[in-house]
């Protein structure tokens, strides 16, 4: 059996004490904030001592074999260095965000394996972060606004790849944003 003993009164709420720094790390990079915070926020919840069971670690759940260069355990450190590479990553796909989310996840030698973001991928990574990310850029959206801002534009493959990056499944996405925002309670 285990017992949690808390002292102090309250849990940290690693969110509030985390989010400026993960904006100003975004800001800095030059890329979406809404998408970097979401991202964190699908990684690590904003705990900066989580630890996966890949080992990626910390508060950007970075793989320290594969980024020695970095402290992953050190949160400003860790989120600084993570927009910094969701920038790269981005740049170097024509400024994909799908495509730097997918590389942030797999890891650049995997994903440049593949001629397109694969659909597992999209679904269970890339779709969901980017989707929290355009609730919070629109809490009060209408319907089309919001569905225009999930779904957006079909996003080019690198030229040096040569298939076109499939359209995320559109119809499905707006018909499920349609009917929750028709039943969302005020």
């Amino acid at each position: 059996m285990t017992v949690l003993i808390f002292l102090g009164g309250g849990s940290m709420d690693y969110r509030t004490m985390y989010e400026p720094m993960a904006r100003e790390a975004a800001r800095l990079a030059g890329i979406d904030e809404n998408i970097f915070v979401a991202l964190i926020h699908h990684e690590s919840g904003w705990n900066p001592q989580a630890i996966s069971a890949d080992g990626a670690v910390g508060i950007a759940q970075i793989v320290p074999w594969a980024h020695p260069e970095t402290n992953p355990r050190n949160p400003e450190i860790a989120l600084r260095d993570a927009a910094r590479w969701i920038r790269k990553y981005r740049d170097n796909h024509d400024g994909s965000y799908e495509w730097a989310l997918f590389c942030y996840n797999a890891g650049v030698p995997f994903a440049e394996t593949h001629a397109f973001v694969p659909q597992w991928e999209l679904d269970r990574y890339v779709l969901p972060i980017l989707n929290h990310a355009a609730k919070m850029a629109t809490p009060t959206a209408s319907p089309t606004l919001e569905v225009e801002m999930i779904i957006g534009t079909p996003t080019p493959v690198p030229a040096h790849v040569g298939t076109p990056t499939p359209t995320p499944p559109g119809l499905l996405v707006f018909l499920a944003i349609a009917v929750s925002l028709l039943f969302r309670k005020s």
